[in-house]
């Protein structure tokens, strides 16, 4: 029962961000991380970009569906060292909630 409690705690202080995200974040790294997964060459790449990008759908699934539409609506293409810029910014915050909620449930 106690790892049962330790977990719902910790995944409470997993869903309040270390900084302000915007739904538009969310989705920005969402369409970029799957973007990159389907894209990748290599298995470990498509594994951490397939790994982000249910996290960030995870994260937008408690969002207002209608905000979240609009934030898909209204994202840029992005492409290059921009698109890679994001992914390794988005997979490192998806490891660091991974990181807290680990270090949370011990």
């Amino acid at each position: 029962m106690k790892n049962v409690v330790s977990l719902v705690l910790a995944s409470i202080l997993v869903a309040a961000p270390a900084h302000a995200q915007t739904v538009n974040d969310d989705v920005r790294c969402l369409v970029v991380t799957s973007a990159v997964g389907e894209q990748a060459e290599n298995e470990p790449t498509r594994k951490v970009a397939n790994l982000t990008a249910a996290f960030y759908m995870g994260r937008l699934d408690g969002r207002v569906p209608a905000t979240v539409a609009a934030a898909l609506k209204s994202q840029p293409a992005v492409a290059g060292t921009a698109a890679l810029g994001i992914f390794k910014a988005c997979a490192a915050r998806a490891q660091g909630a991974q990181a807290r909620l680990r270090a949370a449930s011990r």
